[in-house]
């Protein structure tokens, strides 16, 4: 349960807890693997999300910590929310009953690139096989 660790790290890290002795818990290769797997992936979970349903920046990020266990803060999500809407992947209203609060919808386009991230997730097993292999043969075709 490697990753279910380094999340663990992950989150700590977010939230300043056990800092002091943090370099001899983490690898920095693995953390960055990590967080590539998940942070710097968010925009998937956040299109995934909206997919179900149009929601507010709050919902958003709880349903990304509590579903998807990954550490994250309101602010992140907001400019990750506000990158997918400026590239025109999801839209935003002010909600009806909040002024300040934003509505964000899942667009056309934003379900294309999700559909299309969602492919290449689904070859990224073969890429890993390859790898544990120790590299692919004539035969192999990585995606």
């Amino acid at each position: 349960m490697i990753l279910k660790e380094y999340l663990e790290l992950l989150s700590d890290l977010k939230t300043g807890v056990g800092l002091s002795n943090i370099h001899d818990q983490v690898d920095p290769f693995l953390c960055k693997l990590v967080e590539n797997l998940t942070l710097n992936s968010l925009y998937i979970y956040i299109l995934q999300i909206l997919k179900k349903e149009p929601a507010h920046a709050f919902k958003i990020a709880r349903e990304v910590i509590e579903k998807y266990k990954i550490p994250c803060n309101i602010t992140t999500v907001y400019i990750v929310l506000y990158r997918l809407e400026h590239f025109g992947y999801v839209e935003s209203e002010k909600a009806p009953d909040h002024k300040s609060k934003r509505i964000y919808y899942l667009t056309p386009e934003g379900e294309e690139l999700l559909s299309r991230s969602m492919q290449i997730l689904q070859e990224v097993p073969t890429w890993i096989e390859t790898i544990i292999r120790g590299g692919g043969n004539d035969t192999d075709v990585l995606p």
